[in-house]
């Protein structure tokens, strides 16, 4: 059998022609790379082909000129070009650890890098020095991964000086973030003039009340007042002086200073109330910053418009939100599940919305929103499906308590821990009931409110939840029972809102509840009647929205409950209500929350 093989050129000529046609593509080899680096370390630890010492300190390093030239555009411009220290054996460098250099030297010939506390900012200067930018990365992504309400300040400013961009806005977030923190710090004190005005002025403070920037900035001048007290009016003027009253600064003041003796804190009273008087009509200062201008979210619900019929109702998933200094409203991403009677809460600087009914369906489902992102997503579901819940958050959990759970009242509070996305029954009610308002007070405490119970029958009954003993308190009972009554605070003061009863239908009653004294107290009613309706407390000013409200037919029969479209807002101070803003959907039985 004849075997047919290929005849291989027998001239050089024809050689070059078949190699030339058969060439085989380049390859990289990592392995190689890796091997000849070794090699150079190995060189190097021996000290082994050295062309050049390097100087820093007291301290001398054997390295060859190749390897640094190749590592960095510093020493490649000395070595490549006509500086003196292209031909000289020993060079001295100025300005350096020996021991950030020693790191250097050892990643130009392995490339590896440990970063630590101790050696970071040596090395990120040496490294911006050198102009080796994977050492600098590395050093700046370890001090973003620092940062803390101690070292803040510190990393920003080094970062400026070293013109680390991105650390220094890095380290420019979480100061205006934890604002009230930092200014405890020993860092804030210490604080050039000009970067503390740089931060008074942000619009990113993260501050509750303008009040707040002005202690601020007189704590930092109180520190040393014999030396910044040519800086007053410096310091003092991004205080957006417009938006303090009056009284509050007056009262501040004299509650700061003792006013008898001292010479200085006379004068910078003076000065600070003569600022006060200069700059509060002055209409750049009379906006809020954009961390502190609040905005109320009306969250789904229930709408029926006047004169329809009872079953012309419909289930909502439109969100709305109101921006309170602007005082305009504006639609928001619709949540993905229509649906009235469900709880509402903020926790972690997010909105979350559980339960609730739709087509006489009870949700179980829970939705999360972002502000940040604009957008919902779900989370897990609770382990009951509930409706006219109360959802109360602390600083670590969220609690879905009580509610209707099919054709039963819920005896159980479920928990839900967001690292596990999961929801855990943690406790019992302490009174089976629905419709309750519920609020949460500062000190981790929850607060449930009226509602009725199984039959039906509004109740008056007040009790504290405490969410880490797992203890109910009885609290004295409200004058007026009702259910699907609104709760709001202000300070030590629970504010209890419209609501119905089977007497009165809807209701513009309210009711005050003094924390401290357990007592209760009427206070001027709301101007139209509201059931259902959701109440937020926003710089001591109450807002109610929506609720629904009956009326008689032509011949006497109350016809279907139409919602409401309009608010209004409650001063406390004055102690009147006014009409507030109409939101573009009538709707009762929403969510309501604020966030910044």
């Amino acid at each position: 059998m004849a075997t047919c093989m290929q005849e291989l050129p027998k001239s050089k000529a024809l050689a070059q022609r078949y190699l030339s046609i058969h060439h085989m593509s380049p390859k990289e080899t990592n392995s190689y790379a890796c091997r000849v680096l070794k090699n150079l370390y190995s060189l190097w630890q021996d000290q082994l082909l050295c062309d050049v010492e390097i100087q820093v300190g007291t301290k001398t390093f054997y390295a060859h000129r190749n390897v640094l030239a190749a590592g960095s555009s510093y020493f490649n411009a000395m070595f490549t070009s006509t500086l003196v220290e292209n031909d000289q054996k020993v060079i001295t460098l100025q300005g350096l650890q020996p021991e950030s250099f020693q790191s250097l030297l050892h990643f130009f010939y392995t490339g590896q890098i440990e970063v630590s506390t101790e050696n970071c900012q040596d090395l990120l200067s040496a490294a911006d020095m050198f102009d080796v930018t994977e050492v600098l990365a590395f050093c700046c992504e370890y001090l973003k991964q620092q940062l803390s309400v101690d070292n803040c300040i510190g990393i920003y400013i080094f970062a400026e000086a070293h013109a680390c961009k991105d650390v220094l806005n890095a380290a420019e977030k979480y100061i205006y973030s934890h604002f009230a923190e930092v200014e405890q710090s020993e860092e804030f004190f210490d604080l050039p003039k000009e970067t503390l005005i740089h931060f008074l002025s942000s619009e990113h403070l993260h501050v509750r009340t303008e009040l707040e920037v002005f202690h601020l900035a007189l704590r930092w001048l109180l520190h040393d007042i014999t030396t910044r007290k040519v800086f007053i009016w410096d310091v003092m003027s991004p205080v957006r002086f417009p938006l303090i009253a009056e009284n509050q600064l007056q009262e501040y003041l004299q509650n700061s200073f003792d006013l008898g003796d001292n010479e200085h804190d006379i004068s910078l009273s003076v000065i600070c109330y003569k600022m006060y008087k200069h700059n509060r009509l002055k209409t750049s200062l009379m906006r809020p910053r954009l961390q502190t201008c609040k905005n109320i979210y009306i969250i789904a619900g229930f709408s029926r418009l006047q004169g329809k019929k009872w079953a012309d109702g419909e289930t909502l998933s439109c969100v709305e939100k109101f921006d309170t200094f602007e005082k305009q409203w504006k639609i928001m991403p619709d949540i993905e599940d229509a649906r009235s009677g469900h709880g509402t809460a903020v926790f972690n600087k997010k909105v979350y919305v559980a339960g609730g009914e739709h087509e006489s369906l009870i949700c179980d489902t829970v939705e999360c929103f972002d502000p940040t992102t604009g957008t919902w997503s779900g989370i897990a579901c609770m382990n009951f499906p509930r409706c006219n819940l109360a959802l109360c958050a602390d600083r670590n959990h969220l609690y879905a308590i009580g509610g209707w759970i099919g054709s039963e009242l819920g005896a159980t509070i479920e928990r839900y821990d967001s690292t596990l996305d999961q929801w855990i029954v943690c406790g019992k009610v302490n009174t089976l009931r629905y419709a309750m308002g519920y609020v949460e007070h500062e000190e981790g405490l929850f607060y449930l409110i009226g509602g009725a119970d199984y039959s039906g029958i509004e109740l008056k009954t007040t009790e504290c939840y405490n969410p880490v003993t797992k203890e109910w308190t009885v609290l004295r009972d409200m004058p007026t029972q009702r259910s699907h009554v609104a709760v709001t605070i202000i300070d030590n003061y629970i504010y209890a809102v419209g609501g119905c009863n089977e007497h009165e239908g809807a209701l513009d009653v309210v009711e005050k509840y003094c924390i401290d004294t357990d007592s209760w107290s009427i206070i001027p009613p709301m101007l139209s009647n509201r059931a259902g309706a959701s109440v937020v407390a926003v710089d001591n000013i109450i807002y109610v929205f929506g609720g629904w409200f009956t009326e008689k037919g032509l011949i006497g029969q109350y016809m279907a409950p139409t919602t409401h479209y309009t608010s209004e807002c409650y001063n406390p101070q004055t102690n009147k209500w006014t009409a507030g803003p109409s939101m573009r959907t009538g709707r009762c039985d929403t969510g309501i929350a604020v966030l910044l």
